[in-house]
């Protein structure tokens, strides 16, 4: 595994992750499920928004109720998802899409 390239995702360096599951939307006909893994927090968007800890709490039992952290964390998902549909639709038009990266 060394040999691999790539870096290790569960490292504790400074980094936000995006995520997204489009399985409740296509077999339940819910809304898909959103989330930024900004560590050591876990935040996922759905009807009931959820904020964890996951060094203190990796099994994701005890949600937080911080809602200063939550409101960050749903304009940062906010802000990518802008970002996602521009760069989406560039991809589309066939234009030249810019490099982006958080």
């Amino acid at each position: 595994i060394e040999n691999l390239p790539g870096q290790n995702l569960l490292s504790k360096k400074e980094r936000e992750i995006f995520f997204e599951s489009l399985y409740p939307y296509f077999y339940f006909g819910t809304n898909e499920i959103l989330g930024l893994i900004k560590y050591p927090y876990k935040f996922i968007y759905k009807k009931n928004m959820e904020l964890f800890d996951i060094y203190k709490d990796p099994e994701e039992k005890n949600k937080l109720q911080d809602r200063g952290k939550i409101k960050n964390f749903k304009s940062i998902l906010v802000t990518l998802l802008k970002w996602k549909k521009f760069h989406l639709w560039m991809k589309k038009e066939k234009r030249n899409c810019p490099v982006w990266a958080i």
